[in-house]
């Protein structure tokens, strides 16, 4: 279990109804969480507003509001250094390079959240996997929210290179798919030993998939997910705080929430102090 200093669901309040979907699904983690939910807005958003209807709808959970004169994505990533999960709309036009600034810099697992109505409670948990050292977070993290929601674990690793034990010793060319299907799932099933064993009640569906696609691949099978987990780049960036190509292209086109993970680095250890009113 991950080592939160100060469990906390963040998530931000936009100056219209837009954020709706974002607020209502950050109060859903709060409530599953038994932890806080903090509210942040412009000075002259619709703050007050907002917070009105989360207590009515949610009257268990504790709330706070915090009220920013500062772009509301950096007040999202310096508060995100006591949170557990920040949470972000993603607008229906434009809006993609703030998602993207708030996933790529915070310092906690960061939910995009498009403009739809709240997911199945029972909906699985999906999780992109590399098959990279880079993966372990973002593992960690889906078997946390699987078990945490009781519902079924999917890991996908989307594949195109042919693995050399499927090629022929006859001909470079030829490979079985067969045998090159059955070696994705062995390096997935590798990726996630151990796993299982710490997370008893969590039902795992391994699921390898061939396609040169991986983004649009993992977009189609998160059609009826609850939750796709990504990792920030899982081949190891270096630069680390850009997103990889697959995570960005999923943050724009996801038709439910994204949860990504972002490895710390040694470029976390200053935050920028941020002007703000209560």
């Amino acid at each position: 279990m991950r080592h939160l200093p100060e469990p906390r669901v963040v998530v931000g309040v936009g100056s219209s109804d837009r954020s709706s979907a974002a607020v209502s699904i950050a109060a859903r983690e709060a409530a599953l969480r038994g932890c806080p939910l903090l509210l942040i807005g412009a000075v002259a958003g619709s703050l007050p507003a907002i917070s009105g209807r989360v207590r009515e709808s949610w009257p268990g959970i504790p709330l706070m509001g915090l009220t920013t004169q500062v772009d509301i994505s950096e007040a999202l990533v310096v508060e995100s250094r006591a949170a557990s999960l920040v949470v972000v709309d993603r607008p229906d036009t434009g809006g993609r390079n703030r998602c993207e600034q708030v996933a790529a810099h915070a310092f906690c697992p960061t939910m995009i959240v498009p403009n739809i109505h709240p997911p199945a409670p029972d909906a699985k948990v999906l999780v992109g996997l590399a098959i990279t050292p880079y993966d372990e977070p973002a593992i960690e993290y889906a078997f946390e929210e699987a078990a945490l929601r009781g519902v079924p674990l999917v890991p996908i690793h989307v594949w195109w290179g042919v693995p050399d034990a499927a090629i022929s010793e006859v001909d470079d060319f030829s490979y079985d798919l067969t045998t090159a299907h059955e070696t994705a799932d062995r390096l997935l099933a590798e990726a996630l030993a151990g796993w299982a064993a710490k997370y008893p009640t969590v039902v795992v569906q391994r699921t390898p998939l061939y396609d040169v696609n991986p983004a649009q691949t993992l977009l189609e099978a998160s059609a009826h997910a609850g939750l796709l987990v990504v990792g920030a780049n899982q081949h190891g960036p270096q630069t680390p705080h850009l997103l990889g190509t697959v995570a960005r292209t999923i943050l724009a086109k996801a038709r439910c929430p994204v949860v990504v993970i972002r490895r710390a680095t040694q470029h976390d250890q200053g935050v920028p102090h941020v002007a703000r009113t209560t």
